[in-house]
């Protein structure tokens, strides 16, 4: 009763012969469907990570503007200003996620481009870009700090213009009380959600992409 099992496996059918000769004589065919889901597979990963690179011109240009810029309105360079590199990485792991997770729910939602667009339109009122955290009280920069870009944004004024060391607090004096405009928690919040959302990110377009095809 063993024996079949076995016999079953090494006696092939005539199918299986043909099979496996069709396989034999076309095998460049299995190659080229190989390389070209590779290649597909490559190229859905990489145009994301293309088009967020493609804004590094306009980055760099804001940066020689700013650094020239500085010394005129008194702002002096010190060494709490490098903590700009690893916030600068950490916004880039912040904005890959974003760009797989999004890029994917575009692909099959047409509506998210236009929901996307309308929210970093308004989206940026709710970051400190036009205001300072100390101008909403003790309350409103609680929340807003506590928003997902902002401790990003927050680490590049306090490091770069203030020269403040991002492990240590930073607190401003206001009518309405001590309001504190930087922690030490801000920066692992926004390491851990610049890795979170990267590897969900991943997971996502990894799962989504054996669908790219049928609903490109």
């Amino acid at each position: 009763m063993n024996r079949v099992p076995s016999a079953f496996a090494v006696s092939p059918s005539p199918f299986g012969r043909s099979l496996l000769r069709a396989l034999a004589e076309n095998w460049w065919l299995l190659f080229i469907r190989g390389a070209a889901a590779i290649i597909f597979g490559i190229l859905t990963f990489i145009w994301p990570l293309a088009t967020i690179l493609s804004q590094s011109p306009d980055l760099a240009i804001g940066l020689v503007i700013l650094t020239v810029v500085f010394p005129f309105v008194g702002v002096s360079l010190s060494w709490a200003a490098l903590w700009i590199v690893i916030m600068m990485i950490l916004l880039l792991i912040f904005t890959v996620g974003c760009a797989l997770l999004l890029s994917c729910a575009n692909l099959f939602y047409r509506d998210v481009k236009y929901i996307v667009q309308i929210t970093l339109n308004f989206g940026v009122f709710a970051t400190p870009v036009f205001f300072e955290p100390q101008m909403l009280g003790p309350k409103g920069a609680e929340f807003i700090l506590a928003l997902p870009l902002s401790p990003f944004i927050q680490a590049m004024d306090v490091a770069m213009v203030h020269g403040h060391n991002l492990l240590t607090s930073a607190t401003v004096v206001t009518a309405k009380g001590p309001v504190v405009v930087w922690a030490p928690w801000m920066l692992g919040y926004a390491a851990g959600s610049a890795i979170l959302l990267l590897t969900v990110g991943l997971l996502v377009f990894r799962r989504a992409s054996t669908r790219f095809a049928e609903m490109a």
